[in-house]
C-alpha cells in the first residue's frame, strides 16, 4: 500500500522580531516580500552596502553602495525558505534586520 500523505510546516517564533525595526530612528525598515525580492526602506545616508546572511551566519548576497535614502530590492530568488539577516555596512554598522524568506 501507499504511504499516507504527509505535510511539513516550519514556523519561526521570535518574540523580539520587529521591536528594534519599528523604532522611529532605525536607519532601515522592512516593507515586505514581493515575489522573490525583499523591499527595504532606508532613511539614513552613508550606507556603503548590504550583506545578507542566513541563520548560521553564512554570507549569501551583497550589494555595494553607496546606497542613499529610498527603497532597495534584495533578490533572494535562488535561496531556500528560511530566516535571513540583512546587515547594513557603513555609517550604520551593526544594524540588522531579520526577514523570513518564502523561497523556491
Amino acid at each position: 500500500p501507499c504511504a499516507d500523505a504527509q505535510a511539513f510546516v516550519a514556523m519561526v517564533v521570535d518574540p523580539c522580531s520587529g521591536v528594534s525595526e519599528a523604532a522611529a530612528q532605525s536607519p532601515m525598515r522592512y516593507l515586505g516580500q514581493d515575489g522573490a525580492e525583499h523591499l527595504i526602506e532606508f532613511g539614513a545616508a552613508g550606507v556603503k552596502g548590504i550583506e545578507v546572511h542566513d541563520a548560521l551566519g553564512t554570507l549569501h548576497a551583497t550589494m555595494n553602495g553607496p546606497i542613499g535614502a529610498g527603497v532597495a530590492r534584495i533578490d533572494l530568488s535562488d535561496r531556500s525558505t528560511g530566516v535571513y539577516f540583512i546587515r547594513l555596512v557603513g555609517a550604520t554598522d551593526g544594524q540588522v534586520l531579520r526577514v523570513m524568506h518564502a523561497g523556491r
